[in-house]
């Protein structure tokens, strides 16, 4: 047996699933519109509970029907850029892809999610609002005077567009920007007040064995309501035995 064998095709495939996380130097384009307390802590670099390998694994196929996306875009000859790095203050991101269409320049940003909750969706459901402030803070950044957000049915590749104007959100993108970095510079930990409860089960800070989500998102709540400090989630961790996560490693030039 050499030393890249496994005992099972289980273990190989779980190992190649497995990432490294590393220190958070930025807020992230992604997280906007999340909890401001979630957003916080993550900056904080306070340790989190790590995905689980489906997680992971949902996480893998999601990066590979955006390469789907813009293959497409590719064939259709309309894509600008694809994968493009966003700094802006103290925000990062990567948008998936910048199109040439409609005469002007647009952000198309992709979301897989599950097919049952795609077909789900009313006809005119609109979006995740994280979903949107992601791409409505990319599509600022860019100038852009519309932004699309995709999303996509991962068992049969459905997909739904949504054409958003850039202007009709602006203003409380900019407000959920400015209030983040109100409660970063001041050092003040931010109340638990998700926009969508149902957003705690999924929580890094938290690690509730209950199944159904909205119970579990409800536990997840009431424990983070009653933690009032850093410090008290610096303890829970430390008493976890959790890690903090590592420094980036540093980039050659």
């Amino acid at each position: 047996m050499t030393e890249n064998s496994y005992t099972n095709l289980y273990d190989a495939i779980e190992l190649a699933y497995r990432r490294e996380s590393y220190a958070q130097e930025h807020f992230y384009f992604s997280d906007l519109g999340k909890c401001f307390r979630m957003r916080i802590l993550k900056r904080l670099n306070i340790p989190q509970y790590p995905m689980d390998n489906r997680g992971l694994r949902v996480c893998t196929m999601g990066n590979q029907i955006e390469k789907l996306v813009i293959n497409a875009l590719v064939k259709a000859k309309i894509l600008r850029k694809a994968q493009i790095p966003i700094y802006f203050g103290e925000f990062s991101g990567r948008l998936d892809a910048e199109v040439i269409a409609y005469e002007d320049t647009r952000t198309i940003e992709c979301k897989s999610i599950h097919s049952g909750g795609f077909h789900y969706m009313l006809e005119d459901e609109p979006p995740h609002r994280h979903y949107i402030y992601q791409v409505i803070g990319y599509g600022l950044f860019r100038g852009n005077k519309f932004v699309h957000l995709l999303y996509v049915s991962r068992d049969d590749l459905c997909y739904k567009e949504y054409i958003l104007p850039v202007e009709k959100y602006k203003q409380e993108v900019v407000k959920d920007m400015l209030k983040l970095k109100h409660y970063w510079r001041k050092k003040v930990l931010p109340p638990a007040i998700p926009y969508d409860e149902n957003l705690c089960a999924y929580c890094p800070f938290f690690h509730s064995e209950i199944k159904t989500t909205k119970n579990k998102a409800q536990a997840n709540l009431k424990e983070c309501k009653a933690l009032k400090s850093v410090k008290a989630f610096k303890d829970k961790m430390k008493k976890e035995g959790l890690e903090s996560a590592k420094p980036k490693p540093e980039t050659k030039n």
